[in-house]
């Protein structure tokens, strides 16, 4: 199901609606799952994935073996399963890196984008509708029917199936407006939103990972392989 998104019509570097709905079409999804699944992540990036709670989410980066980073990520469990939010040009980068080492534990990764639609809510009435809609979200993460709710200061990112997307949309009685509003939020934000054209290039530090805690320091050491030869 594809839901349309319409350019924002306001100068949104300065200005913004009262509230907004942005499609983040341009991010994607990787779901861990597996007996070994939260543990092979933990080792390969720089966030301490074993310590995740449920109701929260953190920044991290996946970096290649001189220390640069190959993704950056905002991650979050539901259930049993581990997600990776990215841009999708980064993901379709990232994921076979990761697959070629998750063959050594007990572990699965897969793109699921297709299976979510993920919005942004943001203005000065987002947590006024974010509550009308979902009841308590004063977490960082809240798993809500058919997905999850993920807290940022006054924003919100909704991940949730494509049928309840439409109604949520609906009942916000806003134009759906594409992914150019959000983004230059994240970059006032000074969130380090790797694509695929800077993957490879920075190390996390350069991007100030540690200061929106997306590098634990207390973890240890993660693990840098090589693939095996043929």
């Amino acid at each position: 199901m594809t839901i349309s998104a319409n350019q924002p019509d306001w100068d949104f570097i300065s200005t913004s609606p009262a509230l907004m709905l942005s499609s983040l079409s341009h991010m994607g999804l990787i779901e861990v799952t597996g007996e070994q699944g939260r543990s092979f992540i933990h080792g390969q990036v720089t966030t301490d994935i074993i310590s995740l709670t449920a109701d929260q989410w953190k920044w991290g980066a996946h970096c290649d073996p001189k220390g640069k980073m190959l993704a950056s990520f905002r991650t979050f469990a539901i259930a049993d399963s581990l997600f990776m939010l990215m841009p999708t040009s980064t993901l379709e980068l990232d994921l076979p890196q990761l697959k070629k080492y998750a063959v050594f534990s007990k572990a699965e990764l897969s793109d699921v984008s297709s299976q979510y639609q993920i919005i942004g809510v943001a203005g000065n009435e987002a947590q006024a509708f974010i509550t009308q809609q979902f009841g308590d979200v004063s977490a960082a993460l809240t798993l809500v029917d058919g997905g999850a709710v993920l807290r940022d200061g006054e924003r919100f990112i909704v991940i949730i199936a494509h049928d309840k997307a439409a109604a949520l949309i609906s009942a916000s009685q806003q134009t759906l407006v594409d992914a150019k509003a959000w983004q230059a939020l994240e970059i006032k934000a000074g969130y380090p939103n790797i694509d695929a054209s800077h993957s490879g290039q920075y190390v996390a530090q350069m991007c100030n990972l540690q200061a929106i805690d997306g590098i634990s320091f207390n973890k240890g050491c993660y693990m840098v392989r090589k693939p095996l030869p043929e």
